[in-house]
């Protein structure tokens, strides 16, 4: 499918990866302004012959849009072939609409909010929503300088998010957390890092080289500048989402973190953004299910077969320093096996368990009522 689309009026638009489905390369992109959205039923009308309407201007008015297509939703909702063939449409039964609507993509996604080039977003009074292409999946540049369309829906989920605080007492203030992204709920596992911090701050150099990898909400990063503040950290933190890039740099801009004690790369894969650097430090919290990843949500999660924890540990000797170290992070939640397969890969990989901080805590499993939660402190052999 198309990724630039020509839109009258516009120019060309650029559609992100996961709304490419809501837009295939037939379709027509139409552009409403306000003069539009004073008469939804036009806008409805584009719809249900296929269309997909870019919207800009007051939000009041998109509002109103945005509901007036919702209660005419029905009318959108299409019969299967089996349906019509059987000449049954009247008797669609409630219980199979959010399937269809699933299958055929909820007629609000083609309700899709303008995006000027720069990330703002063309709706009247302006709203600040930094790294909005990065929020939804996208490296910034994937726009090429070009207008670009969020569906409303996405843009609500992403906004409702945000407003979404999260409280640790590890730290003064609260953090938010964007979609797909792990949120610093695990009070367990924050305290485990913050006794490696402790641990390792007395043997770290001065202005210390800092990396947190799969920084995820950037809580890690925000922990090593604030426990490790007597070393004067350089800390870096990196994630293979945009999404989690751009939730890290929000948190930072929330600690008066991001530039002066704490840089963020751009999204990749473990040490690819990482370039020739070296490290005195390497922080992982590393994917503990041993599962099939089936979203981008259990990115941070699920690991299948160990793939990304042995990827990690493969490599990491080739980017700290002499006397590096690395505190990494584990549950046995798919059992005492992987513990033992985990540890084995140190060894083979040439790392030492120096220190483990360990609390077992409660699960919601019936069949597996609790689990241990680990931070080990290595040191290469």
């Amino acid at each position: 499918m198309l990724p630039f689309y020509e839109v009258g009026g516009v120019g060309q638009v650029f559609v992100p990866t996961q709304f490419r489905d809501f837009a295939p390369d037939d379709v027509r992109i139409k552009f409403f302004t306000n003069h539009d959205l004073e008469r939804p039923n036009r806008i409805f009308s584009h719809i249900k012959r296929g269309g997909v309407a870019a919207l800009s201007g007051d939000s009041d008015l998109i509002s109103n849009t945005v509901e007036f297509i919702n209660r005419k939703k029905d009318e959108l909702v299409k019969p299967s072939p089996n349906q019509e063939r059987k000449g049954r449409k009247r008797d669609f039964k409630s219980s199979d609409r959010p399937r269809a609507e699933k299958k055929q993509s909820s007629p609000l996604l083609k309700l899709m909010i303008l995006v000027d080039a720069s990330g703002l977003l063309q709706v009247e009074p302006t709203s600040d929503l930094p790294y909005l292409l990065e929020l939804i999946g996208e490296n910034p540049e994937a726009n090429q300088d070009c207008p670009f369309l969020i569906p409303v829906p996405a843009l609500k989920k992403i906004q409702d998010s945000l407003q979404q605080p999260y409280e640790t007492d590890a730290l003064e203030k609260s953090l938010v957390v964007s979609e797909n992204v792990l949120p610093p709920q695990s009070k367990d596992t924050i305290h485990l890092f913050q006794q490696g911090f402790w641990c390792v701050k007395d043997s770290l150099p001065m202005e210390a080289a800092v990396l947190d990898l799969g920084c995820g909400s950037g809580i890690l990063s925000i922990l090593a500048a604030h426990r490790l503040a007597g070393c004067k950290p350089r800390v870096l933190a990196s994630d293979i989402l945009p999404e989690a890039i751009a939730t890290t740099r929000i948190n930072l801009y929330r600690f008066n973190l991001y530039g002066a004690q704490v840089e963020v790369t751009r999204a990749g894969d473990l040490f690819e953004p990482i370039g020739n650097q070296k490290f005195d430090l390497i922080v992982f919290n590393a994917p503990w299910v041993v599962a099939r990843c089936r979203s981008r949500a259990e990115i941070a999660i699920h690991d299948e077969n160990q793939n990304t924890v042995r990827r990690f540990l493969a490599q990491t000797q080739d980017y700290l320093t002499s006397c590096g170290q690395v505190l990494l992070g584990y549950a046995d939640h798919s059992g005492q096996k992987m513990i033992t397969n985990l540890e084995t890969m140190f060894e083979t990989h040439g790392f030492l368990i120096q220190d483990v901080f360990r609390k077992r805590v409660p699960t919601h499993r019936s069949k597996k009522k609790w689990e241990n939660i680990t931070v080990y402190r290595l040191c290469g052999s």
